[in-house]
């Protein structure tokens, strides 16, 4: 089983921009015979969200963005 990790460079609450951040890390894996992808801590959504954590309205375009 081959493992491959991402280092991507997120922005805080672009969720767009780090989807494709991720789904372009994922195909070149995908392209080096990986099976699993390792991306850092809270790759969807950007880090360090801080307070963005406590309003809804971010958690649900978290989550929208997850099930693209």
């Amino acid at each position: 089983m081959q493992i491959a990790a991402a280092q991507l460079n997120q922005t805080v609450a672009d969720f767009e921009a780090n989807r494709a951040r991720i789904v372009e890390a994922a195909a070149k894996a995908l392209d080096q015979g990986a099976e699993i992808l390792l991306t850092p801590e809270l790759s969807l959504c950007g880090y360090p969200p801080e307070d963005l954590l406590l309003r809804p309205a971010f958690i649900d375009r978290c989550e929208e963005s997850l099930l693209r």
